[in-house]
Formats: C-alpha cells, structure tokens, sequence
C-alpha cells in the first residue's frame, strides 16, 4: 500500500479502482492454436503417449536444445515428478524446495513419498536463498547423496565386489552425521558426499 493510504481506499473496500478497462478480452487462443487443436482432433484416436504429434513435439524439443534424448509431459507437475523418479528420488527422501511456489510443485514430490524441505526466498529477488538452502541440508540428504552415488557405481558394474548396501548405508551415516552438524555450503556437502560414496565404493 502507498505510503499514507488507509485500507479505505483499496477498490475492494469502496476505494477508486486503479485499473478501470477489463483485465483480458477478446479470444482467449490464438486461431494458429485453434487450427491445431482442430487438425489433432479431427484425425484418427489419439493414443496416450506416442501419438505423432507428441513424438513431433519430442523431436523439436531435442532439436532446438540440442539433446540427444526428451520426455515430453502433460504439464510442469509431471515434469517435476519425472525428473525426481529419474533422480531416484523415494520414500523418505528430502527435497529442497522455494515454498513460494505452485502446489504442482510440491505433488511431484509427495507422488514419490518424498519429503519437501522449504528453504526461504530472497526478500529482494523471490529466488531460493542459497544460506536458508544450507541450513535446510540435513543428515538425510547427505545420506541420499553418498547412497545414491554407491548404488550407481554398482548399476554401472565399474567396481567388482560391491559392498551390501546395509554397510553402505551404515558407512555413509557415520560419516555424514558430523558433516550434517557443521552446516557446510551445500555445494561443499554434496561434493564431499559425492567422494565418500566413491571411497564406499572402492574401499
């Protein structure tokens, strides 16, 4: 509220509206979207996933990016979702994530049994504060990381003679603890996390 307005003088209480003129008119799409819609649903049965448009859409995606590989999907939810399922992300598992966000956010991670971890934005910016980020990095993600490096050395057979994944665990949580009490930077905490899961590995 401007500097020496009363609550008064907001249009919602009887105040002169600031903006007269209708927030939005006219078609809502444009016809170019319009035509589209119209061609894809005047065709044959559209199948879930790998309908010729979608595997259209894939390609444009790969080619303007440059990526060898896409997974196109319905909405930014699903994104989110598939990215953390692609992490390997679980039950029990912390996210960190800006609570100043939409609650699609937040599904993808409940969808996997995951736990969101809020870290506070900037005041002057709204973006992630990267301080609250490293207070909100707990013994459990550091767990995560170290694990998560173990199993995927083992997936990718680079190392023979695996240890079990009991004493993996049982390894990592002795030497996370200490790193979790000192609050590190997280991007110190997670390279360190990254070592030790390789030292598991081969040791």
């Amino acid at each position: 509220m401007a500097k020496g307005s009363r609550k008064s003088d907001l249009a919602v209480h009887g105040g002169t509206p600031v903006y007269r003129k209708p927030w939005r008119s006219g078609a809502f799409h444009f016809k170019e979207e319009l035509a589209a819609l119209e061609k894809l649903l005047s065709g044959p049965a559209l199948p879930l996933a790998r309908g010729r448009a979608v595997m259209a859409y894939r390609e444009g995606l790969k080619k303007l990016y440059g990526l060898s590989y896409a997974v196109p999907t319905s909405s930014g939810s699903a994104a989110i979702h598939v990215a953390l399922a692609a992490a390997d992300i679980g039950a029990g598992d912390e996210v960190i994530l800006s609570p100043l966000t939409d609650y699609g956010s937040i599904m993808g991670i409940f969808q996997l049994n995951a736990i969101p971890v809020f870290a506070d934005v900037q005041p002057d910016g709204l973006l992630m504060d990267v301080e609250a980020m490293e207070a909100a990095i707990t013994l459990g993600i550091l767990l995560l990381v170290i694990i998560s490096v173990s199993d995927s050395i083992a997936a990718a057979n680079w190392v023979d003679g695996m240890p079990d994944v009991r004493v993996t665990a049982l390894l990592a949580l002795i030497a996370a603890a200490p790193l979790a009490a000192r609050r590190l930077h997280w991007t110190a905490a997670y390279a360190i996390g990254i070592a030790l899961g390789v030292v598991v590995v081969c040791w």
